[in-house]
């Protein structure tokens, strides 16, 4: 038969049956935070905590160095760059006044072949 008849003791050995499972249960789970925060709390528990920070703590400085390296590099190149442009800028300066020298030695020359006086 699959359906149980309840008898009025039956109902309350039940209930009383679900207490005490239920006090057993919350007592189990108090036990387990209990050993829990005292595994926590044990000194090779904060060294190995403690190790995990630094751990973490190396990874974040390496990266930052690696990041810091690529800044420098990048930075480098940019005023490589910017020198190499300066100097051809000079370069070409320093051919423009060449040329303009020459061309005030021609006008100076033909001023004198013409007679002009320069002023």
């Amino acid at each position: 038969m699959l359906v149980a008849e309840f008898h009025p003791g039956s109902l309350q050995t039940l209930a009383v049956v679900a207490a005490v499972t239920t006090l057993f249960m919350m007592r189990a789970r108090a036990a387990r935070r209990r050993q829990q925060a005292g595994a926590a709390a044990t000194p090779a528990a904060v060294v190995r905590s403690h190790v995990e920070s630094l751990t973490v703590s190396t990874k974040d400085v390496r990266r930052t160095l690696v990041e810091m390296h690529d800044f420098a590099r990048d930075t480098q190149a940019t005023l490589d760059n910017k020198l190499a442009m300066l100097q051809q800028l000079l370069v070409a300066a320093d051919e423009r006044i060449a040329r303009l020298e020459e061309l005030e030695c021609a006008f100076a020359s033909r001023e004198g072949d013409e007679g002009i006086p320069r002023g």
